[in-house]
């Protein structure tokens, strides 16, 4: 006998790639500086724009960068905080996180 969903319940992801998209999440870089100072000041821009960032230093191959970056945000967060990134006229990167 087949399962019956009881009314006024929806069911969820119907195969692997809905359950995928539905638990993906994002980090958005805002930029990479090598001045930490920066860094430090589009970090607070953000924060002033209601937007929690970081900033991340990392040891590449000519030096350290400061990346700032938001998140982990969730696929259905994703949509609100870039739409807060263009009201304050910030562009960003959409990196996947869950990779």
């Amino acid at each position: 006998m087949p399962a019956t969903i009881p009314a006024g319940v929806t069911a969820g992801p119907r195969d692997g790639a809905e359950l995928q998209r539905a638990t993906l999440t994002y980090v958005l870089q805002v930029g990479s500086y090598r001045s930490t100072a920066e860094a430090d000041q589009i970090r607070a821009r953000l924060a002033r724009a209601g937007i929690p960032a970081q900033v991340q230093r990392v040891v590449a191959g000519s030096g350290i960068w400061n990346r700032v970056r938001i998140g982990p945000v969730s696929d259905a967060e994703l949509a609100r905080v870039r739409e807060k990134l263009r009201t304050a006229n910030i562009h960003a990167l959409v990196i996947r996180a869950d990779r």
